[in-house]
């Protein structure tokens, strides 16, 4: 009888640690990777870095060779493409929602000059939000400058701060801040 009820509590514990093992393997397997600046970077539309005086052929290896700083702990990407544009993606998270924020400046005037604010979908696509978020009044007050750490935008004076700052981008804070955007609760305020 000892040897009958040891057989049985054996294979009782053996029975359950293959359902706990079997558990655990369905929970990894549906965990998703989180998503990087690089990840949105290259999933972005291309016409938010395109316009008529584009040449070069837009492909993941040219997005990535365009790629002048990223720092994916951050959220930050700078890239340039064609020597014409200067493009920043930074990454904005709340209620686990990733909004990426998207800002390509080619200098005054310029029709390439373009922000959009996406919010990433379950489905992988990117849903334009920037009428959600970003305060109306803000819309032609200057340059969006995207922060390479923290979640405050700066929007310098058009005529205090030009495309080529952007190469060495510390210069960008000594030179006519007019406005901040905070980051609270899933939207842009003034601060």
């Amino acid at each position: 009888m000892k040897l009958l009820l040891c057989i049985l509590s054996s294979a009782f514990l053996q029975i359950s640690t293959q359902n706990k093992i079997s558990e655990n393997r369905n929970q990894v397997s549906t965990i998703i990777a989180k998503k990087t600046v690089l990840d949105y970077y290259l999933k972005i539309p291309a016409s938010n870095f395109m316009c008529d005086n584009y040449t070069d052929v837009d492909s993941k290896d040219y997005r990535i060779n365009s790629i002048v700083r990223m720092d994916t702990r951050n959220g930050y990407l700078l890239s340039r493409h064609s020597d014409l544009i200067w493009l920043q993606v930074a990454l904005f998270t709340y209620n686990s929602k990733d909004i990426i924020g998207v800002v390509a400046i080619c200098g005054m005037g310029c029709m390439c000059n373009n922000k959009v604010f996406y919010e990433a979908q379950p489905n992988g696509d990117l849903k334009d939000v920037t009428s959600e978020i970003i305060p109306k009044e803000s819309n032609d007050s200057g340059w969006f400058i995207l922060p390479e750490k923290g979640t405050t935008i700066g929007i310098y004076d058009y005529d205090k701060l030009d495309q080529y700052d952007f190469k060495t981008m510390s210069t960008i804070q000594e030179k006519g801040l007019l406005h901040q955007l905070t980051w609270s609760e899933g939207k842009f305020k003034f601060k």
